[in-house]
């Protein structure tokens, strides 16, 4: 008798294992196991060819219809728990940022960057946001919501103001014509990426480039203006 490792028969009932791995080629393989063992059953018995095969087709369709129910079924609850799961990460980072915020009390405008400090770089309501763009992304000004992630930017000790959540960041352009700041892989060596605090201003060290922001909201870097609003910021911890 044909070996059957997916169907087989326990007192008069048929059990399917199934592996939730979406393979589409099970179903066909268990069908045409099932017809091939349900003829090998039907050689046995005296009957009449074309009713066995009739009723081989009759049991097929049915089989066909219970797996695609279940392969929705087990489609659909892999959804719920992609989503489920999504959701608790979204919640375990909120709780963590929370955490972190009650230990340092509240968020504190200051004019200092400290090393390893981290916190938000804002203009009024506003903080630079690396709006979820990857390497090579630009950030933009936007409304500040204290939680973290997008908003947060660390002052490490080689003078960068890196995004925890995603590891790049701010980046001058070599050439001094452009002026639109990009999110790159952080080196240490790259003095595009080493700023410092002048004032209000956040400078590029060696030169007379400070972080600035275009009308539209694009962070920028132009020529240092003390007198310039769009320069000022306040670095939160």
């Amino acid at each position: 008798m044909a070996s059957l490792p997916a169907v087989h028969f326990l007192k008069n009932a048929l059990y399917i294992r199934r592996k939730i791995s979406g393979e589409e080629e099970f179903p066909k393989e268990a069908t045409l196991q099932l017809k091939e063992y349900i003829r090998h059953i039907s050689s046995k018995v005296n009957g009449h060819k074309e009713t066995v095969d009739k009723a081989i087709n009759d049991l097929s369709e049915k089989f066909n219809e219970s797996l695609q129910r279940m392969n929705n079924k087990i489609s659909s609850l892999h959804q719920v728990l992609h989503e489920k799961r999504s959701s608790m990460a979204d919640k375990i980072s909120e709780l963590r940022f929370t955490s972190d915020k009650s230990e340092s009390n509240t968020s504190t405008p200051t004019n200092s960057l400290t090393f390893n400090s981290k916190g938000d770089i804002s203009q009024g309501d506003r903080c630079v946001d690396t709006m979820e763009r990857t390497e090579g992304g630009f950030p933009e000004l936007f409304a500040c919501h204290q939680k973290g992630g997008n908003q947060e930017w660390e002052y490490t000790s080689d003078n960068q103001l890196k995004n925890p959540l995603r590891g790049d960041c701010l980046t001058a352009p070599p050439n001094k014509e452009k002026t639109i700041i990009e999110l790159r892989q952080c080196s240490s060596d790259s003095p595009l990426q080493k700023w410092e605090r002048s004032g209000e201003s956040i400078k590029l060290i060696g030169s007379d480039r400070c972080l600035d922001v275009h009308s539209d909201g694009i962070v920028a870097v132009r020529a240092c203006d003390q007198n310039a609003a769009t320069q000022k910021w306040k670095f939160s911890q």
